[in-house]
């Protein structure tokens, strides 16, 4: 006879998890995906003889609204000082991949517009880290789920770390829809389809989500 005592039965129903596991597997698998983006973004980066600050302003102006592609809205958005983004700014500029415009009410304002080149880097950028593979694959239902976790999570963390949310427009408490189309309730002024579904450093979530 065996003196193997028998095996111990194991129950198959998930072990409850603390909300401090909770938070440990949440940090792990958000860090994990930072430092994959931002793997990617690097070797990107160098092979097109870049800085990632640069990949990173080309990123946000492409997608920024009228009132958020300034220096001092890119400087916001990256979280940087407007002389260190001023420096980069400069090397985009003086690269053909950005352009500066006066601003139309008050010139001491200007615009910073990606060129031909600029947008090319952007759509060669998105395609490398694959990100519209990856919702495709995923399919419409987890996709959009996915997406409102994400954006609960990033404004969790703006509101935390007392960063600006620079949300899309559209979907701002000031943006309001009249006959002749989108028009902000902050700046009096219309806004047409194209910006409303930009970036805005003035965004502020609607009150309900308050």
């Amino acid at each position: 006879m065996s003196d193997l005592a028998p095996p111990r039965l194991v129950s198959s129903l998930p072990t409850p998890e603390t909300p401090e596991a909770v938070a440990l597997h949440f940090t792990e698998l958000t860090l994990q995906l930072a430092e994959l983006l931002l793997h990617e973004m690097h070797r990107f980066a160098t092979l097109h003889r870049m800085d990632i600050v640069h990949l990173r302003a080309l990123l946000f102006l492409d997608r920024a609204n009228r009132y958020s592609n300034t220096l001092g809205g890119l400087a916001d958005y990256l979280g940087l000082t407007k002389g260190t983004v001023s420096k980069s700014v400069a090397w985009l500029e003086q690269t053909g991949y950005l352009r500066r415009t006066p601003d139309s009410q008050d010139r001491r304002l200007q615009h910073l517009w990606l060129t031909e080149p600029g947008s090319d880097v952007v759509q060669r950028l998105l395609a490398h880290l694959r990100l519209g593979d990856i919702a495709r694959c995923m399919g419409m239902p987890e996709t959009q789920q996915a997406t409102r976790m994400l954006r609960q999570v990033l404004s969790t963390c703006q509101r935390l770390n007392q960063r600006r949310t620079f949300g899309i427009c559209q979907g701002c408490r000031h943006h309001q829809r009249t006959s002749q189309g989108g028009f902000c309730g902050l700046t009096q002024e219309p806004l047409d389809d194209d910006q409303s579904q930009r970036l805005c450093r003035e965004f502020e979530a609607p009150a309900w989500l308050d």
